[in-house]
């Protein structure tokens, strides 16, 4: 998640797109750093806001003057994150995380809860329905094991049935 001023957004409009080579761009904490071009990038009509998955920027940041806010919700491919996020020794909790892999299906549980969150503490009203951009739902793959080596790893015999109905209910 990341929230923005609404009112610093340029053109009402996001667009996510690689950064231009030799970009300029302030982080919210007032560095700035010169991008590569490899960088993902969310922006908006007129100029980079926010470092993918990495760090927001300090044109759009929310601020106690901020009156409305456009809350962004996203899953971020890891490795363009973590090669990012390294590229300019950037370590921030949303790095930490995407660099590791996230649920990419819980990004709209997580904007639902965030924006009730919002409403019930900060008040006033959410503005409309959210857009969902997301291309196909991530194949699940199946994790294979045996119990040999599970028993190996923790030094000594586990349980098959055991430890089939802890993995089931995780």
């Amino acid at each position: 998640l990341h929230a923005f001023d609404a009112k610093q957004l340029q053109g009402q409009k996001i667009i996510v797109e690689k950064a231009k080579a030799q970009e300029k761009f302030i982080t919210l904490d007032g560095t700035e750093l010169t991008l590569n071009g490899e960088e993902l990038m969310i922006k908006d009509a007129e100029r980079s806001v926010c470092m993918a998955g990495v760090i927001g920027g300090k044109n759009s940041g929310v601020t106690e003057t901020t009156q409305e806010i456009f809350l962004e919700a996203a899953f971020f491919a890891l490795h363009g994150v973590r090669k990012a996020s390294r590229s300019h020794g950037l370590n921030t909790d949303s790095s930490y995380r995407f660099s590791r892999g996230v649920d990419s299906e819980g990004t709209m549980r997580a904007l639902d809860r965030a924006t009730e969150l919002l409403l019930k503490v900060a008040g006033g009203s959410a503005f409309a329905e959210p857009h969902d951009f997301y291309p196909q739902a991530q194949k699940k793959e199946f994790v294979r094991i045996s119990i040999k080596t599970v028993s190996d790893r923790l030094g000594y015999t586990a349980d098959p049935k055991k430890f089939e109905d802890f993995m089931t209910r995780l």
